[in-house]
């Protein structure tokens, strides 16, 4: 007896939508630090690349003792629990609510703001990860020892066994659970400044959907710091070689290839330099040693070398976090993030407790994603702008997401009519539509237009 490919399709479609990772802008929060006007350059270009629309950016005037040392004007990277609470924390809250996210919205920042947050009575952590779960942390025992897991986490040996399926977005299975992933696009860190950061963010962007070829690095030493993940090399290179990616598992001695996908290796000290023009657009650094993003202490190389070299994105610890592997990724972030998630996706599903851990980079970036042709068609009638997307090759497996003037509409479409009345209004109308087609790989799109007024008393179709 043939079972009825209408019967099947359902419950395959509902299993793609909830598991498959294409995390997008429109599903995001950039919160930006306009009393910085480095912050509020390089946080408005990347909401150019990215498409995103007003509502999704968060723009926040902080007093300047919050994130400037007073006698410096440097940048200050510790601040207390009772001032993020009430210059960032607060804020961001009202601001969730007023969205109402069906999912764990992810919180982007601009540069310029601390990094890491004091907790009386227990360890510090970082200022991505203490607003990520909004102000509710664990017990000190548990975030010094790591102990403390993330709902978003996912052990590589669950996922063999058909067991605990890797929330990615838009995750709404989370939904309600104070677990938003967060990420900074940079700090103002040597060798970062406006123009490198900028520039980086450009080079990630225009990575998205090139399927890059290299070799993901993976660099061995007798090093404390490389042993407390050394027994994931040998897993993660059969895996990824299984998965068609070449990966060069090998010590400092050895030679680099010509293009670089991905290194991760452990030392308090790296010669990043020998990097610098090797590493792919939208290739992922990481070195596990304490300082890596404890900006305050000058010893051991911090992250933002990385960034510096070509990395689209790199993560270190704010605070010394001991060789707790718990507390860095695992090296299966790089299946996640070759299988096309975005470097948010694949580190926040990668890092077991990510108390005292700071993304910085390109979260969105996603070079191993598909890419999703989209476009909309816009007409004046009586009632409005009706708008139409064209995107995906099934409306009913697409998300769409569409705003008009920085406002996101109701409803999925993929046709609307905006009850906009022309004669009241003395420019044009700005659309944004960004699109997800839920398949394998999900594909992932948007465009945005400028749509004219009529002329009095005339349709227009634009």
């Amino acid at each position: 007896m043939k079972t009825s490919h209408k019967k099947i399709w359902p419950v395959i479609w509902i299993l793609f939508q909830i598991h498959l990772p294409a995390q997008l802008p429109s599903e995001c929060l950039l919160i930006i630090n306009a009393s910085s006007p480095r912050a509020v350059e390089v946080s408005l270009t990347y909401a150019q690349l990215r498409g995103f629309p007003l509502e999704r950016l968060l723009i926040l005037r902080p007093p300047s003792e919050f994130f400037q040392q007073e006698t410096s004007k440097t940048t200050k990277w510790v601040v207390s629990e009772s001032e993020v609470q009430q210059v960032l924390l607060k804020p961001i809250e009202e601001k969730l609510e007023e969205l109402r996210d069906p999912f764990p919205t992810a919180l982007i920042f601009s540069p310029d703001w601390p990094t890491q947050v004091n907790l009386q009575g227990k360890p510090s952590v970082s200022l991505t990860s203490y607003i990520g779960f909004l102000g509710e942390m664990p017990k000190a025992e548990m975030i010094k020892g790591g102990r403390a897991v993330s709902p978003w986490y996912r052990h590589p040996p669950d996922l063999r066994k058909g067991k605990g399926r890797m929330p990615k977005y838009p995750a709404k299975e989370l939904k309600g659970k104070n677990v938003h992933p967060a990420a900074m696009l940079g700090v103002f860190y040597e060798p970062l400044s406006v123009k490198s950061l900028k520039a980086s963010l450009e080079r990630a962007v225009k990575a998205d959907h090139t399927k890059p070829k290299g070799h993901m690095v993976l660099i061995t030493n007798q090093d404390v710091r490389t042993r407390a993940r050394l027994d994931q090399f040998e897993p993660a290179k059969a895996e990824l070689q299984d998965r068609g990616q070449t990966v060069l598992l090998g010590t400092n001695k050895d030679p680099l290839p010509e293009t670089v996908l991905a290194v991760m290796t452990g030392a308090a000290k790296v010669n990043t330099s020998r990097f610098k023009g090797k590493l792919a657009p939208g290739s992922f650094a990481e070195h596990l040693t304490s300082f890596a993003g404890t900006f305050q202490n000058p010893h051991q190389t911090k992250m933002t070398k990385w960034i510096g070299v070509g990395a689209a994105g790199t993560v270190g610890t704010v605070v010394e976090p001991f060789a707790i592997w718990t507390k860095f990724p695992r090296v299966a972030v790089l299946e996640r993030y070759a299988q096309g998630a975005t470097l948010l996706e694949a580190l926040s599903t990668s890092i077991a407790s990510p108390y005292q851990a700071l993304i910085i980079g390109d979260p969105l970036c996603r070079p191993w994603g598909a890419p999703l042709p989209v476009d909309i068609e816009t007409e004046w009638n009586g009632k409005g702008l009706q708008i139409k997307a064209l995107a995906g090759h099934d409306p009913d497996r697409t998300d769409h997401h569409l705003f008009v003037d920085g406002t996101q509409v109701n409803g999925n479409g993929p046709v609307w009519t905006v009850p906009i009345n022309p004669s009241g209004r003395k420019g044009p109308v700005e659309v944004i539509l960004h699109a997800r087609y839920n398949w394998s790989p999900p594909e992932t799109g948007w465009v945005k237009k400028t749509v004219t007024l009529p002329s009095r008393g005339k349709g227009q179709r634009n």
